[in-house]
């Protein structure tokens, strides 16, 4: 696509690439919409969120001593800590290097 864009008037500048990818993501949305709706319902993927919820709720009342839920707890902020701080980094942008402008000029530099 930024080929593509490439060789029309607009170039490959951050809108036509925003605008044509929004486009193609939005037209692959509507495709898979499509195709699924033509799939029996009983035939679909579905993700059971509820199942896996309670999968993971099933396992902390599983957990054998007070020490194993501490761990499970402990082990699941960190994650959620690290996944947190990730973003952070990525969404954060680092500031470039400042230089500042130092000249040694000689003695004929005055008068200007």
């Amino acid at each position: 696509m930024g080929l593509g864009l490439n060789y029309t008037p607009f170039g490959i500048r951050l809108t036509p690439i925003l605008i044509v990818l929004s486009v193609f993501t939005i037209a692959l949305a509507i495709g898979a919409c499509a195709r699924r709706s033509g799939i029996p319902e009983r035939d679909r993927f579905v993700v059971e969120f509820r199942t896996f919820f309670k999968s993971i709720k099933e396992s902390f009342k599983a957990a054998d001593t007070n020490t194993d839920k501490i761990l499970t707890a402990v082990l699941i902020i960190s994650i959620i800590l690290a996944i947190s701080v990730t973003v952070y980094v990525i969404v954060t942008p680092k500031e470039g290097e400042k230089f500042t402008e130092f000249y040694v000029l000689g003695s004929s530099a005055r008068d200007v």
